[in-house]
């Protein structure tokens, strides 16, 4: 996952390294909770569908879309913030 933050994101990636964050620090959360937390019901439904149909890709595409989403917010944030 790392190295498609780099690519895709690469601005949040240099933030994430400055400040010490892991992307499992982010992902675990997510995939634990399978999004329940961070959609609304209606697009956590349409998340879960393409889930279902695609697997391991769309859950992959998701996060990267969540984080380039959350970037203007995640790069003015601390460690203690994010994790």
């Amino acid at each position: 996952m790392i190295h498609f933050i780099r690519i895709l994101a690469p601005r949040l990636h240099s933030h994430f390294r400055s400040v010490g964050v892991t992307p499992g620090m982010l992902f675990s959360r997510w995939l634990l909770t399978f999004y329940t937390n961070y959609f609304p019901m209606q697009t956590l439904l349409y998340v879960w569908d393409s889930i279902i149909i695609q697997g391991w890709k769309a859950i992959y595409k998701i996060s990267i879309a969540l984080l380039r989403e959350l970037e203007p917010i995640l790069i003015t944030m601390e460690l203690d913030e994010i994790a």
